[in-house]
């Protein structure tokens, strides 16, 4: 069994006093692929939280799609579940939620698990180095961020201090579109 864990900010910049609850239903459909299992749907994480002296309520989607090529599937049902979810105060709500996958195999090193940290803007992802075929890349780490609506190679070399050039080189000098992925040294 693998595990993967997401975290997620919501609520971004809303002052929040103090956590209430956090719960969490996973609503995932399996499908069969050509080369592969797929797991799409969402989360949907929900609770209380206290704002200005006042009990709010508030609701958040995260949106899943998760590819298990054939190569690493033991032949067991493909299964995600939601393990644990849990969230603190953090100029927002920081939800941490863990999952158990099933019917993927076992590597000989110790088991690793993903984790996925996303922002408003930003994603980074850790420990997928199992997901690449080439064993000569022993440990892999990128980052990556969307790109927001008015971005340029420019405002992100700015934005995160960086060289434009280094920038332009990882994406191929490819147009910026909102919400696609841009990769950063």
């Amino acid at each position: 069994m693998k595990a993967m864990n997401v975290e997620k900010k919501i609520l971004n910049g809303i002052k929040i006093e103090n956590l209430v609850n956090v719960q969490a239903n996973e609503f995932l459909e399996y499908s069969q692929e050509n080369k592969g299992k797929r797991a799409i749907g969402y989360v949907k994480v929900s609770g209380q939280f206290i704002s200005e002296g006042r009990l709010r309520n508030y609701e958040e989607s995260i949106e899943m799609d998760i590819f298990a090529p054939s190569n690493k599937l033991n032949g067991e049902e493909f299964l995600i579940r939601l393990k644990d979810v849990n969230g603190v105060v953090d100029d927002g709500i920081m939800i941490y939620l863990d999952f158990e996958i099933e019917g993927i195999k076992e590597e000989n090193k110790d088991e690793q698990s993903m984790i996925i940290k996303q922002d408003d803007d930003e994603i980074t992802i850790e420990g997928i180095e199992d997901l690449f075929e080439d064993n000569q890349n022993v440990y892999t780490s990128c980052r990556l961020i969307i790109a927001k609506n008015d971005d340029t190679y420019e405002s992100i070399a700015s934005r995160y201090q960086i060289d434009v050039d280094e920038i332009k080189s990882l994406n191929k000098n490819q147009p910026i579109l909102p919400k696609q992925c841009i990769l950063i040294p």
